[in-house]
């Protein structure tokens, strides 16, 4: 038997801590009662952002960030956390949570690894 995809979520947080917006989100469509496995993205977004697709086995994943907020409006350049979460039904969790700064000018940062979560990094571009 197989073991289980995880569900991930890749979000913002300003650097009050507050919920900017939901990147990407990795759970299963239609009668998901394990959503708020995903415990530190559920208590940040309130679980309403479930926006993306179905679970998908490990490996390499992108999520883009058009520099807008849940609202729609405007972020601004600044210092955020980016939070990566995955668990896993009945089994494990990582969470990934590193301030980056969104300035003036080009970046890259390698983001800590954390459990099952590793090699994640951020590309910023102006």
């Amino acid at each position: 038997m197989g073991g289980r995809n995880p569900y991930m979520a890749v979000w913002l947080e300003d650097a009050s801590g507050n919920f900017v917006k939901t990147l990407a989100l990795y759970h299963k469509a239609n009668g998901d009662n394990w959503l708020n496995e995903l415990s530190a993205w559920y208590s940040a977004s309130g679980g309403t952002d479930t926006t993306t697709s179905g679970t998908v086995p490990a490996g390499s994943f992108t999520a883009n960030w058009d520099g807008t907020t849940a609202s729609g409006d405007r972020a601004t350049q600044g210092t955020y956390t980016v939070c990566i979460e995955s668990a896993v039904e009945h089994g494990s969790e990582s969470l990934i949570r590193q301030q980056v700064t969104f300035g003036a000018s080009s970046a890259m940062t390698a983001l800590t690894d954390s459990g099952q979560l590793s090699a994640a990094s951020v590309a910023y571009t102006v």
